[in-house]
């Protein structure tokens, strides 16, 4: 779950550099003294973003820019789902596998539920269209 809190403070720094926020104000409650997050802090006087090493293949799925945010979703849950498979497949017999596995299955999940949501609301819009 380490990696699920660093891709979510590289979101956050690459959004606030996106948006010309201060990237200090957006990681104030976060710890200075943590490696990453100094990397990710060293970065707030820059003009682009540049991604950590262990995240360049999410820079490389994020350059479009013309994604809209349920595409973006989709890449973001793609590289969660490959990266923590790549991380437990050499340890099937340990809790790390079970909780990867358990992340992926929550991943799958939120990605149907988004799913159902919209076919939901498509059908609801065919229904009055018809009526």
């Amino acid at each position: 779950f380490d990696f699920e809190r660093k891709w979510r403070l590289v979101l956050t720094a690459m959004r606030a550099k996106k948006l010309k926020i201060d990237l200090s104000k957006e990681l104030q409650f976060e710890d200075p003294r943590d490696l990453f997050v100094a990397e990710l802090l060293a970065q707030k006087d820059t003009s682009n973003f540049e991604f950590p090493a262990e995240f360049i293949e999410m820079d490389e799925a994020l350059k479009g820019e013309d994604l809209d945010p349920k595409e973006q979703y989709k890449v973001l849950a793609e590289f969660c789902f490959y990266y923590i498979l790549e991380n437990i497949q050499d340890h099937p017999f340990s809790i790390d596998y079970l909780l990867g596995y358990l992340a992926q299955f929550m991943i799958i999940d939120n990605w149907n539920m988004l799913n159902e949501k919209e076919g939901n609301k498509r059908l609801n819009q065919m229904v009055q269209e018809a009526g």
